[in-house]
């Protein structure tokens, strides 16, 4: 499998994070885990058809899906070769993008269509009936752009208590930061269900589990009760309590095989672009 990712044409750096595009043979059609990552996701299947874990067996994806917030790893196993374009929406920004309830996509994948509203699916018709998917992140890019200009802007305070969360990787109590933006905790739960698509608790967390993420190496043998106080966990226990959450595995497994399609889609210089106050050497 093969990962390209980039930033996003001008005019939306505020709202996309990046655009990738993820090609290559699956190595034997085996189940992959995603990890959570505090953003949504718009996703395009031009490849074999991908398959979705669901409580009472699997589900078969959309074609075009928007992947919400997650609190648990998302795991997709692909029917033959990948060819999926993704447009990855920053927290803070998805909700001028789609323009909907995002507490509607917690821990849900929703055909674009239906987020879309009247035009939906005549725009993701024509971006699927494209051979290229590098040209339909383009266009769909184009879409965003016109869409931008007339859909509503999430509140300032949300904007602000999210920066405020990926700036401190995580490490903000809820009662400091409705206290930054002058709410009462319970109205910054609201904002940031309806504009974020998550708690602002849930976001933290991911924001401590992508320290994590950014500070371990398979190169190096881990000191977890260091990287534990480094990373902001009370102490090892609760790390591995985390990571198991978050990843569904043990620490000491996150480098495994089976975990390397998350580990792409995560790559360290994403991490640090993510969480900017973070130690870079």
């Amino acid at each position: 499998m093969k990962l390209r990712e980039c930033k996003p044409m001008p005019g939306l750096e505020e709202f996309v994070e990046s655009v990738w595009l993820l090609e290559g043979p699956s190595h034997g059609h085996e189940w992959h885990r995603i990890f959570p990552d505090g953003s949504i996701d718009v996703v395009f299947g031009f490849g074999d058809r991908v398959l979705r874990q669901v409580d009472n067996g699997h589900a078969v994806q959309p074609r075009a899906n928007v992947i919400g917030h997650w609190s648990q790893p998302l795991w997709l196993k692909p029917t033959g070769v990948w060819r999926t374009a993704g447009v990855r929406l920053r927290p803070e920004g998805a909700f001028a993008v789609l323009n909907v309830n995002l507490a509607e996509l917690s821990n849900a994948c929703v055909p674009l269509e239906a987020v879309l509203g009247r035009s939906g699916r005549e725009i993701v018709d024509q971006l699927l009936d494209m051979q290229n998917p590098a040209e339909a992140l383009k266009l769909f890019q184009e879409v965003l752009l016109k869409r931008v200009a007339t859909t509503r802007r999430p509140h300032p305070g949300t904007v602000r208590a999210v920066r405020e969360i990926l700036d401190h990787r995580g490490l903000v109590s809820v009662h400091h930061l409705a206290k930054t933006v002058g709410w009462s905790e319970r109205t910054l739960e609201r904002r940031f269900a309806q504009e974020v698509g998550t708690s602002p608790k849930l976001l933290s967390q991911t924001a401590r589990f992508h320290c994590l993420l950014a500070c371990v190496s398979p190169e190096r043998k881990e000191k977890w009760a260091s990287l534990a106080w480094d990373c902001g966990f009370a102490d090892q226990a609760h790390l591995a309590r985390e990571v198991h959450r978050f990843a569904g595995s043990t620490p000491r497994k996150l480098f495994d095989k089976e975990l390397a399609l998350a580990r792409m889609l995560l790559s360290p210089e994403r991490l640090r672009g993510y969480l900017p106050q973070m130690d870079k050497s």
